[in-house]
């Protein structure tokens, strides 16, 4: 009985063991919007110019008009 017990005790953690073993696939999810990512985060750039640019010129017409 316990030659048995042990047997199948050993089947069952090889048997497990294997199942844990799978191929690790690399997920492309984060690959799949790269362009738009990276499109996306130029344009933010952009736009904090286009306000530090705005803000400049909002201080030089205030200026201007004391």
């Amino acid at each position: 009985m316990t030659r048995t017990l042990r047997a199948c005790t050993l089947i069952v953690m090889a048997i497990l063991a294997a199942c844990d073993q799978k191929p690790k696939v690399e997920s492309k999810a984060p690959q799949m919007f790269k362009q738009e990512r990276d499109a996306l985060e130029k344009a933010k750039g952009v736009e904090n110019t286009v306000e530090q640019q705005a803000a400049e010129t909002r201080k030089n017409i205030d200026d201007a008009a004391k």
